[in-house]
């Protein structure tokens, strides 16, 4: 979005003159979505090491990236709204310093149908004070769990299986240095939170910076899978549950807290659980991983 002059101290992009107009009209808001050009290059070095004790295979990964990113749009006629999109006008570094472990006991990586998997991962970016303006810290704790209900041979090569998967993630976001003002508070909307996007994370709702961004990501799902052709294509259904919550609410992605007079209406539907439901085809091939999900 481009933003009006003076907006930054409320949250509201251009057009709007209040939360409810910005709420409300969809249709406005895609009138005003500034279209940009964006360069970025890359390079990084990753490394780990796994070991093979009986109950799991235990991984240890690292590494670091460096990138360099730059937009392009009109300066004299436009001001984006999101205040990353701003800075990154001009030559902008990205550093970032990333780690893992995991413990995973599952039989197949990818096409599990029984075991247990957890991992997590802590990502520093902004390793620079004074060249980098974003500075995060970001958690993801996952954990997942696989259990055959059934398995009963039909003939010489094909089983009859139903496996049931259950999966919890969180993930937590947390900003330092650049992104805050004088008084503490956040300088303006800015891309790179944690989301709902409606693909990998809730599915079928649509991404909506309003209400589904924020600096904490709960993640839940079931699924009830039934392999068609074992190692090929499943057949599932899923029943989802994300939520997201915007911890410091200094923006329309937070708005919970961020006036006195917003807090009592906004407290009904922040912090809720964005859930769906629905069948799905699942291609378990490892140069094809494909899903294909109807969510309701």
């Amino acid at each position: 979005f481009v933003y009006r002059a003076g907006s930054y101290g409320n949250g509201l992009p251009h057009p709007y003159t209040s939360r409810e107009q910005w709420a409300s009209s969809p249709g406005l808001a895609e009138s005003f979505r500034l279209k940009y050009s964006r360069f970025e290059s890359a390079i990084g070095a990753h490394t780990g090491y796994q070991w093979y004790p009986r109950y799991a295979v235990i991984r240890v990964n690292g590494g670091v990236d460096f990138r360099v990113v730059k937009n392009f749009y009109d300066e004299d006629n436009n001001q984006p709204f999101d205040q990353t999109v701003k800075e990154q006008l001009n030559w902008t570094s990205i550093n970032s310093f990333w780690t893992s472990v995991s413990f995973d006991g599952r039989d197949f990586a990818y096409d599990p149908s029984s075991g247990w998997f957890l991992g997590q991962r802590c990502t520093f970016n902004g390793l620079v004070p004074f060249l980098e303006k974003e500075h995060s810290f970001r958690s993801d704790t996952k954990a997942e769990f696989y259990v055959t209900l059934l398995n009963y041979p039909v003939s010489a090569v094909w089983n009859l299986k139903f496996v049931l998967a259950f999966y919890t993630g969180v993930s937590v976001q947390t900003y330092y240095g650049g992104r805050k003002n004088k008084e503490g508070k956040s300088n303006g909307v800015r891309s790179g939170a944690l989301v709902i996007d409606g693909v990998l994370v809730g599915r079928g709702w649509s991404e909506d910076a309003k209400e589904n961004t924020g600096d904490l990501l709960l993640h839940h799902w079931i699924e009830f899978r039934w392999p068609l052709a074992h190692g090929i294509v499943s057949f599932d259904f899923f029943f989802d549950a994300a939520m997201v919550y915007n911890i410091e609410s200094q923006s329309p992605n937070g708005s919970s807290s961020a006036s006195s007079s917003s807090s009592s209406s906004s407290s009904s539907t922040e912090g809720l659980y964005k859930m769906s439901y629905g069948p799905g085809l699942r291609f378990t091939l490892p140069q094809f991983p494909l899903k294909l999900a109807f969510a309701n």
